[in-house]
């Protein structure tokens, strides 16, 4: 799907990064309704106009603090 098996990005804190930015991409499309994450990804990724569409349609949550767990919201 992002073509993980062919990255060569290994050293480093690049595949923590790519991690949360693929986490990120998942996040966003599940939360605007792409019941197919491959397809999802066909669709918006080459309109970068619909992508910002998408960022800006993520609900934003009151998370309450937990010292065990890490949360990321987006507002």
């Amino acid at each position: 799907m992002l073509d993980e098996d062919n990255s060569r990005m290994r050293q480093g804190n690049a595949p923590a990064n790519f991690s949360i930015i693929r986490s990120l991409v998942l996040t966003i499309l599940r939360y605007n309704g792409y019941s197919s994450i491959t397809t999802g990804i066909r669709l918006i990724s080459h309109n970068l106009e619909q992508i910002f569409q998408l960022i800006g349609n993520v609900p934003t949550r009151v998370v309450e603090p937990n010292p065990r767990t890490f949360v990321v919201t987006c507002s």
